[in-house]
């Protein structure tokens, strides 16, 4: 059950991964709250670094972003390469509807910890927001190399997939998802969604039934194959799901 659970968590997250990047923002900031000095950088930078990159935080979550700005800049200017200040803007650019400056900030930190998953993820939603989607998938398979155990990657992926009109990759991709938490309704009718787009109604019709076998008292799932049946002119089929339908009714009075 708290698989099944948590998959419907990362469904919901795939839907905001397609279009909502204010949204995934806000759990990244939590995530990211501080700096290290690079190795060639004297004690006495080090030490300024991390005490503006500190009130740049503070500055920032009191609002004052003009102020945030500046001193994240001024982290900079002591530590070119310091990629959590540049993600730090990258977030505020992005907050700020400002894309092309949340692009380059957002890629100087990836270019620096491609293994981080908070610049990657931030990226490839910057590239789906700017039309660069094949970028974005990119840099989903390089988090999937990485972190091949984590189904959000996955998720991202396909969604990623999908806009480009790759829908066989992208139920691939749900494939391997579902081989890590099992056959759920929110899948299935993704997997069905992209297999009409592909012409497969045979295909899309065996992603309900295997909800019909997964959960057998669901009776909406029926309604479902008999609906998929009628509008793709196939009567005969949706007769004998009725038909299969009135016998499993039957078979609950007895």
């Amino acid at each position: 059950m708290k698989r099944t659970l948590k998959f419907f968590f990362l469904i919901g997250l795939s839907l905001l991964l397609s279009g909502n990047v204010t949204a995934q923002k806000k759990s990244k900031k939590k995530k990211q709250k501080t700096t290290k000095a690079s190795a060639g950088l004297t004690e006495r930078d080090g030490m300024n670094l991390m005490y503006n990159f500190y009130n740049a935080q503070n500055e920032k979550q009191k609002n004052n972003i003009e102020d945030a700005i500046k001193l994240f800049l001024q982290c900079l200017k002591i530590d070119p390469e310091n990629d959590a200040s540049m993600y730090e803007l990258a977030l505020i650019y992005t907050d700020l509807k400002d894309i092309n400056n949340a692009l380059n900030y957002s890629k100087g930190a990836y270019e620096l910890d491609k293994k981080n998953k908070w610049y990657a993820s931030l990226l490839a939603e910057l590239y789906q927001r700017t039309n660069n989607t094949g970028k974005a998938v990119d840099i989903y398979k390089n988090l999937i190399e990485i972190y091949p155990n984590e189904p959000e990657n996955y998720l991202a992926l396909a969604t990623a997939y999908t806009y480009l009109g790759k829908y066989n990759e992208a139920i691939d991709s749900y494939n391997k998802v579902e081989n890590m938490y099992g056959i759920s309704p929110e899948l299935s009718e993704e997997k069905k969604r992209l297999y009409l787009k592909l012409d497969n109604v045979d295909a899309a019709a065996n992603e309900i039934e295997k909800l019909i076998e997964q959960f057998p008292n669901e009776y909406s799932f029926y309604s479902s194959l008999i609906e998929l049946y009628q509008v793709n002119n196939q009567p005969e089929k949706a007769l004998g799901v009725i038909k299969r339908l009135e016998n499993e009714n039957a078979n609950s009075y007895e």
